[in-house]
């Protein structure tokens, strides 16, 4: 299994080393899904809401997954969607959760902004 930002589909050979070859972005990354299937792995990949799952966040992440014990690869449901979606107003789904609400605003934080006298 392999987690990483929604990005890495796009990696490919890099120009002398340093910086990505625009005409071939993805090149890399096809490759690598192709030698998996070929060492035997069933290999899917998609990108995931943190937020569908109950956390507390938008972030997209990618995820590919690659079995080659015969079992099939099964995506986890999602259980939470924006409050006023017909899903969560139909009671199929929770609702989104905000990060206000697992922040203690009560604890001090200095400012990364303060200087050493501050």
């Amino acid at each position: 299994m392999l987690e990483n930002v929604e990005e890495f589909k796009t990696w490919g050979p890099l120009n002398r080393g340093h910086h990505p070859i625009k005409a071939k972005a993805g090149q890399t990354f096809e490759r690598f899904v192709r030698q998996l299937k070929e060492l035997g792995y069933e290999v899917e990949y998609r990108e995931l809401v943190a937020a569908d799952y109950g956390a507390p966040t938008m972030r997209k992440r990618f995820f590919l997954v690659a079995r080659c014990d015969g079992r099939p690869i099964v995506w986890p449901e999602p259980t939470h969607a924006p409050a006023d979606s017909k899903a969560v107003k139909a009671g199929q789904l929770k609702p989104y959760v905000g990060a206000y609400t697992r922040i203690d605003f009560s604890l001090p934080c200095p400012s990364i902004f303060d200087t050493a006298e501050e």
